[in-house]
């Protein structure tokens, strides 16, 4: 009896032992850190580079003096492709469709990402449309003119929500994990919002 719990015990302690080994090569060959860790610097194809949205393994990047949307390597910058546009304005993209605000007019176009064709036209706000987000399932943009962050229905344009912006310029505009974050160039800060209420997080 005596030896057949010794024995249990010593197969149990050199269980654990393996199990403990088994840990510590598996987490060492989990985290490896990169050779080179210095970050991506993009030169933008453009004179002026505007907004950007990821999607279909790309970034998505609008530039008001070409009036294109490029089309990005995320890894190397290089381009992919562009598409003929109209100037300025936000950009989202929907799992699908890209999103295309006009900044000088209160107009957003649901735009084919193969060939850059408008598949829908919704209103859109104000006059001076800046950053454009997708939610999954509705549309954020951010207006300059009125200082105010609106939430969009994607078929009608219908307003659902909408709040001060934090800022006195907000420009970009993201959705992550539930929240809304929006860049304000006036202010150099970079907010996060409850979207129901608009308060700074």
């Amino acid at each position: 009896m005596r030896r057949s719990l010794h024995s249990a015990a010593s197969l149990v302690f050199s269980l654990s032992i393996v199990v403990t080994l088994v840990i510590a090569v598996s987490s060492n060959a989990v985290v490896q850190w990169p050779e080179n860790s210095e970050p991506l610097h993009i030169n933008p194809p453009g004179m002026y580079a505007g907004y950007l949205t990821y999607g279909l393994g790309s970034l998505w990047m609008t530039d008001s003096t070409s009036g294109k949307i490029w089309r990005l390597n995320p890894s190397t910058g290089s381009v992919q492709d562009s598409l003929e546009s109209t100037w300025g304005g936000g950009i989202a993209f929907d799992g699908q469709y890209l999103w295309k605000a006009l900044y000088s007019a209160p107009t957003i176009r649901r735009i084919q990402p193969s060939d850059g064709s408008t598949v829908a036209e919704i209103p859109g706000v104000g006059s001076q449309q800046a950053g454009l987000a997708w939610d999954g399932a509705t549309l954020w943009i951010a207006d300059q003119s009125t200082q105010t962050i609106y939430q969009l229905d994607p078929n009608t344009g219908a307003h659902l929500n909408s709040f001060d912006s934090p800022g006195p310029y907000p420009r970009g505009l993201a959705w992550w994990n539930g929240y809304l974050y929006n860049a304000d160039s006036h202010e150099d800060s970079i907010y996060q919002l409850d979207p129901t209420t608009g308060n700074i997080v």
